[in-house]
């Protein structure tokens, strides 16, 4: 979480010598980033119960982590999917258009 805030704070200071336009494009990018991150990690962090009954017998963990990691695929590519998605999700919200062309 600190490296996370130390990232965010060294984005906006580098992104705040450029331009305001290019800021508010950042931002509107991580408006969906973040939360796409968060679904990814609780995904994987709900799969860490079922791990640990299963670690002493390899034969009931491998199913688990097989699902595990097509949880974590399947969630992952609807958020890459969203993050993607970025231009048309910051044209519904109305978010002007030069703002939304700086943020590719």
């Amino acid at each position: 979480m600190i490296a996370a805030s130390v990232g965010a704070l060294v984005d906006t200071a580098l992104l705040g010598n450029h331009a305001t336009a290019t800021l508010a494009a950042f931002a509107v990018a991580m408006a969906v980033f973040s939360p796409a991150t968060a679904t990814v990690a609780g995904a994987l962090r709900g799969v860490m119960p079922f791990i640990t009954p299963s670690k002493e017998d390899p034969d009931r963990l491998l199913p688990v982590v097989r699902s595990g990691t097509w949880l974590a695929i399947t969630v992952g590519a609807i958020a890459a999917a969203a993050v993607a998605s970025v231009p048309l999700i910051g044209r519904a919200a109305g978010i002007p258009r030069t703002t939304l062309d700086r943020s590719w």
